[in-house]
């Protein structure tokens, strides 16, 4: 387990996620080399605004080149074939959230839980790595809003918006069988949901693709859990409106917390009419080279806010109950 800045860094696949870390890795820690793996049908010459010093079309040569790190950018479809086989040789490993499409064998996956037992494996789930979701975390701890009443979560935007150097149909987030689809890619608010509030039932849920949208994926999910302490709990997902806009609420008998995840605001209302507005929030670059810190020094056990693989994948067993008990046709 390393607990130092690695020399070589393998990022494995070049999206837009991939062209993020790419740059952010470069710009933070230039004296880090990187390596990027690219599918056999992309073409040979190196992809604007990706900095990087060679490119793999094969795991297996990949891994040869003894990267100390790997971050798994690719569709979602690919993760766990390829955090197996990286996992193999011990290289500590980042997986960009979601951690598969639900579509896995169970028996695959706990190989993958055996491995992170002796190598690092986390997820990519960004906001907790947000000091507001630490601030309403501690605020909820310690009773700041009186008993909890009731929370919502509402993450809405444009996908064409999203990469708008791509064409949005061709994307993964349009086609459900390569990761899509807002369940997946909208997982933070899921995630958060259990960051924040410990385990969740879902109890309802309408999915649905009901926009113009071309795409084969849902495109707004309405779901309602309830956690263990009977805390009813709205999630509001899509990516099909504008403006952009991303929330969570959460009220209580004494008050309410406001994250505005876009602005990067918490707002504190109490019962006596004060407020408090807090301005916390970090842009999505901080977010990513928050995560790429914690990940790379890896705290001692319980001081970390990385997502680990069991958070990975009680997020998508969620995912799975929340299709099976969807009310829509989709």
């Amino acid at each position: 387990m390393h607990k130092e800045i690695p020399k070589r860094v393998l990022v494995c696949g070049l999206g837009s996620i991939g062209k993020r870390y790419c740059n952010l890795i470069r710009k933070e820690w230039p004296s880090i080399e990187i390596a990027a793996l690219r599918s056999p049908q992309q073409p040979s010459k190196t992809p604007a605004q990706a900095p990087i010093d060679r490119c793999f079309y094969s795991l297996s040569e990949a891994v040869k080149w003894d990267p100390d790190s790997a971050i798994i950018c690719t569709p979602a479809s690919l993760h766990l074939e390829q955090a197996l086989f990286i996992s193999q040789c011990g290289i500590p490993i980042l997986i960009e959230k979601p951690i598969g499409t639900g579509e896995e064998a169970l028996s695959d996956w706990n190989k993958l839980l055996e491995a992170g037992e002796s190598s690092p494996i986390y997820l990519g789930y960004i906001l907790r790595q947000d000091p507001c979701s630490s601030y309403i975390k501690n605020a909820l701890a310690g009773k700041a809003i009186g008993r909890l009443i009731t929370a919502e979560f509402y993450c809405g935007s444009w996908l064409p918006e999203w990469r708008p150097e791509a064409d949005y149909r061709k994307t993964v987030s349009s086609q459900r069988l390569l990761g899509g689809g807002v369940l997946l890619e909208l997982s933070h608010e899921l995630d958060m949901a259990r960051y924040l509030f410990g385990a969740i039932e879902p109890l309802f849920a309408t999915i649905q693709n009901i926009s113009s949208l071309k795409t084969d994926a849902e495109d707004t999910a309405r779901i309602v859990v309830r956690s263990e302490e009977d805390l009813l709990i709205g999630i509001n997902l899509d990516f099909c409106t504008k403006p952009a806009k991303r929330f969570v609420t959460v009220r209580g008998e004494q008050g309410e917390l406001s994250w505005d995840l876009i602005v990067g605001s918490i707002r504190l209302r109490t019962g006596s009419n004060e407020e408090v507005i807090l301005q916390l929030g970090l842009n999505a670059d901080d977010r990513f080279l928050n995560q790429l810190n914690d990940f790379w020094r890896l705290p001692q056990p319980g001081q970390s806010k990385l997502c680990d693989i069991r958070d990975g994948l009680m997020v998508l067993d969620l995912i799975r109950n929340v299709r099976a008990i969807n009310t829509s046709w989709l």
